[in-house]
């Protein structure tokens, strides 16, 4: 992957691309993270009020900033997947 067109794009070949990622990368994971804790306020009962209908609407972006976090993520190890295989912690963010 390190020897592919993308993973020297990423890994500073082209030098504004990880700093794109890595906004995007927590642009998506703001997006996913938002609507979980929303639906998590519900389910604990601290927002009783919101009724669960409107509430759908949101899935679309949680699927959006899982999406986003799949692709920047997958682009981060294309550029030094040397530096995650051997990473106990990246090993186990993938298992959970």
């Amino acid at each position: 992957m390190h020897s592919t067109r993308l993973g020297w794009a990423v890994a500073g070949g082209v030098p504004w691309i990880w700093p794109l990622c890595e906004t995007l990368h927590f642009m998506g994971l703001a997006l996913l993270m938002g609507v979980v804790s929303v639906f998590d306020l519900r389910m604990l009962g601290m927002a009783k009020g919101l009724p669960l209908g409107p509430l759908q609407r949101l899935m679309p972006w949680a699927i959006l900033g899982f999406v986003i976090n799949l692709t920047t993520g997958f682009m981060f190890f294309a550029g030094d997947p040397f530096q995650y295989i051997h990473n106990v912690a990246f090993g186990m963010k993938l298992l959970f």
